[in-house]
């Protein structure tokens, strides 16, 4: 029992050092820059950034503390938290990934 732990674990620690990276045989960091940068150029006019806020509201809950002089419960109040993001991230990321792939680049795990 204890040996497969001490495997998984090691399995578990090698797992987290790896990482991806775009490679094209015969090419170099300037040409994978120039590339992305021109997919990325193509990707932003297809998809500019689009904001978009959502708001959600938490309700009160009874936090079970009786306040004897004003002779109610206590309540937690509410929250609300707003969050604005740009609904147009993911799909630039898909197109600047796709047109690299287009251009002969391949994302590649390289261990640490």
């Amino acid at each position: 029992m204890r040996k497969t732990l001490c495997l998984t674990l090691i399995a578990l620690t090698l797992a987290a050092c790896t990482h991806w990276e775009w490679q094209r045989p015969g090419s170099t960091q300037a040409d994978l820059s120039r590339d992305n940068y021109a997919c990325m150029q193509s990707a932003m006019a297809a998809a500019p950034p689009a904001y978009a806020t959502t708001t959600s509201y938490k309700a009160p809950s009874m936090n079970g503390v009786w306040n004897s002089s004003a002779g109610i419960a206590g309540f937690n109040g509410g929250s609300t938290t707003t969050k604005t993001e740009d609904v147009n991230a993911k799909t630039r990321s898909a197109l600047t990934n796709a047109c690299l792939e287009s251009r002969g680049w391949q994302q590649v795990e390289v261990s640490n």
